[in-house]
């Protein structure tokens, strides 16, 4: 009897501590749930077909927690006009890690046309990331920035403040409408920066389907290996299409350097095609002069040639003459 209830209190025992994990691993992935809700946000985003073929999909993520955050994957899911129903797929975001307080864009794109075409509706989430706890070198520096209204572009300076060659620096644009909502993503990209040098980034704007809706933009840039990160982000600079209230920092610097430059080259161009002229009309009339030099020379030898027959023909006429003076007296 008294082994039964001990089997039955065991019991009791083991089923309480079972109860108690099982609440533990709950309220674990509770709290996982609403510090992921609190560290790291979706601020918006957007998808639409481009011609007939592509759909895309792109927004901006928001590191609003206390710490730097890496390895962010997105959870995508598509409603479908089709039988099929939904189609998914994950993605990651542009840059590989968002200081506190930063903003990321990303971009997926669907190149099926027959997938594109069937999109209803799509859905973004969060699905996962990680704290970084290494300190991330905020070295890239954008010390220029200037809206270019002839290509509808921006023309950005940036210089690696690092101790070291960085491989891989990209320069990224969000692009706002006038709700601040992400209706565009682009970027450009160099192999690499050495420390201590900058270099110009030409970003255009990709789409013609809703250019004229574009009335904001952000910039931040990355590098990899090693990671380096902006010391600080343009954010929400006005955009007008055509150049009307378009906002550049440090435009007069970054458009009189790229004014200087495209002044130079033309001064360089036009000098070396006058210096190439020059030279051409040089060659053609020292060309002329050796041909009026050889036809003088010759003319010369001619001359002289035909002087010396004509004064040996008035030789031997003189010669005949006194021969014939000689046998008469004779």
């Amino acid at each position: 009897m008294c082994e039964g209830l001990i089997m039955v209190d065991k019991a009791r025992t083991v089923y309480g501590l079972l109860t108690f994990m099982l609440f533990i691993t709950v309220f674990c992935s509770s709290t996982q749930v609403a510090r992921a809700q609190e560290d790291i946000i979706l601020t918006s985003y957007n998808g639409f077909p481009i011609t007939s073929e592509f759909y895309v999909v792109l927004g901006e993520v928001q590191n609003v927690g206390s710490k730097p955050i890496k390895n962010v994957i997105l959870d995508i899911e598509f409603q479908l006009n089709s039988s099929e129903g939904t189609f998914s797929d994950t993605d990651t975001i542009a840059l590989p890690v968002i200081l506190e307080g930063r903003r990321s864009p990303f971009i997926y794109w669907i190149n099926n046309a027959s997938l594109a075409a069937q999109i209803r509706s799509f859905q973004v989430s969060i699905k996962s990331y990680e704290i970084e706890v290494e300190t991330v070198p905020a070295r890239l520096n954008i010390t220029s920035y200037a809206y270019i209204p002839v290509q509808n572009s921006i023309l950005v300076f940036l210089v690696n403040e690092g101790d070291s060659q960085v491989f891989s620096a990209s320069v990224y644009a969000t692009y706002y409408d006038s709700s601040q909502e992400v209706i565009g993503v682009h970027s450009e990209a160099t192999f690499y920066l050495n420390s201590s040098e900058g270099e110009f980034f030409n970003i255009t704007y990709p789409f013609t389907e809703n250019l004229e809706e574009v009335k904001w933009y952000s910039l931040t840039a990355v590098s990899i290996n090693p990671t380096y990160v902006t010391k600080e982000d343009v954010v929400f600079a006005p955009f007008s299409v055509n150049g009307e209230n378009g906002e550049n920092g440090g435009f007069q610097s970054v458009v009189t350097v790229f004014i200087i430059l495209i002044v130079f080259s033309f001064v360089v161009l036009v000098g070396a095609y006058a210096v190439a002229k020059i030279k051409k009309r040089t060659r053609l009339r020292n060309k002329r002069r050796r041909k009026h030099t050889q036809k003088s020379n010759q003319s010369a030898v001619g001359d002289l040639a035909r002087d010396s027959q004509n004064r040996t023909v008035s030789i031997k006429a003189l010669d005949m003459k006194v021969v014939c003076k000689f046998r008469t007296k004779v």
